[in-house]
């Protein structure tokens, strides 16, 4: 059975380890969250007496997470993350999503990681909003 997307939540810590205790915020007003470019180095190890290629898995890379969200002025922790003591940096913050609303019902991941792009949007008859890159750096802990 698939997860449902409500509920489903991104939370920033107030450590920079996922090793470490951390009590988490909740960014409020998120409406996409994307976890994409996971991947990993293919090295080739065919040899000479290889009848077929042949091939071992190198450095794994996992990526980023790109998230939306309306900017409303009272969501210190969404305006922390943007403002230049937390983005200009390269601070590394630890990050959790918890797919589904709980980890009950969902799986949750946490990560270390740090803003690598910003975008913010205000258009006629439109909200704020703010679309920010967040690298991953290291381990995922995937539970649930």
């Amino acid at each position: 059975m698939a997860y449902v997307a409500n509920g489903t939540t991104i939370n920033i810590g107030n450590t920079t380890n996922t090793s470490s205790p951390a009590t988490y915020t909740s960014l409020i007003e998120v409406t996409n969250i994307s976890v994409g470019g996971l991947n990993g180095a293919t090295i080739d190890v065919t040899s000479l007496t290889n009848t077929i290629r042949t091939a071992v898995l190198g450095q794994v890379d996992n990526g980023t997470v790109s998230v939306s969200a309306f900017l409303p002025p009272t969501d210190n922790t969404l305006l922390g993350v943007l403002k230049p003591s937390g983005y200009v940096n390269g601070t590394y913050r630890n990050f959790k999503i918890t797919f589904g609303g709980s980890t009950s019902t969902g799986s949750e991941m946490k990560f270390d990681g740090f803003v690598t792009a910003l975008n913010i949007s205000a258009g006629i008859d439109a909200a704020v909003t703010a679309d920010l890159t967040i690298r991953i750096k290291g381990a995922i802990t995937w539970t649930g």
